[in-house]
């Protein structure tokens, strides 16, 4: 359960409050040819859950879900794509789940956390050039293999009273990257994003975006 304080809005961590009923459900598969650089298969994750209501009119219904996509092209390259929708809704919704976007994770043109809102979805696309391997000659196999990726991301965030149809609320990067890697070191990422409102940016992330 959560606590609340009831004469505060939003959720504390102060005895003596309000308890709340929280409800959890989630799915998780992972059918990726290899979690350090996938050549094929699917990746699932999702969880939802249910806070309250209490003595006060109290409730938050979350929804989270990762999905993955691997498509080998050319014998050598790789098509990524992924989906990532965070949706919190409800009454109360304090202010450290608000849920922010921009940055090496999420859409790699934009500062990190620059837009920010209740709810948010982003969406990812890699085209991956292996520079010194292939699914012959295993990138585990190597002492630092590197792959070069050109990317699009594209997300947008929303308040309870908006909807993520609105355009306006959309903001979409594109830009090039490499990521180097072994089976002991999950990856170094540089990568340069250009974005439709202001000039690029350099960002640099361990592990691949996806």
């Amino acid at each position: 359960y959560l606590v609340s304080d009831s004469g505060q809005e939003g959720v504390t961590n102060e005895p003596g409050g309000d308890r709340f009923p929280v409800y959890t459900l989630g799915v998780h598969y992972d059918g990726r040819s290899s979690t350090l650089f996938p050549w094929s298969g699917w990746y699932i994750s999702a969880d939802g859950s249910a806070v309250g209501p209490g003595e006060e009119a109290y409730s938050i219904v979350t929804g989270r879900a990762d999905v993955r996509w691997f498509l080998p092209l050319f014998d050598r390259t790789v098509l990524a794509l992924q989906v990532w929708p965070r949706v919190n809704d409800g009454d109360k919704i304090p202010v450290y789940m608000r849920e922010h976007i921009g940055g090496g994770i999420t859409i790699r043109s934009y500062d990190y956390g620059e837009f920010n809102a209740v709810s948010a979805i982003v969406t990812g696309a890699e085209y991956r050039i292996p520079i010194n391997f292939d699914r012959r000659h295993s990138v585990e196999d190597k002492l630092l293999a590197a792959s070069i990726h050109l990317f699009f991301d594209a997300g947008a965030v929303w308040e309870l009273d908006q909807s993520p149809d609105d355009g306006d609320l959309w903001h979409e990067g594109f830009g090039l990257g490499i990521i180097l890697l072994n089976a002991w070191f999950k990856g170094m990422r540089i990568d340069y994003g250009w974005n439709m409102d202001s000039n690029g940016r350099f960002h640099l992330e361990f592990g691949t975006k996806f």
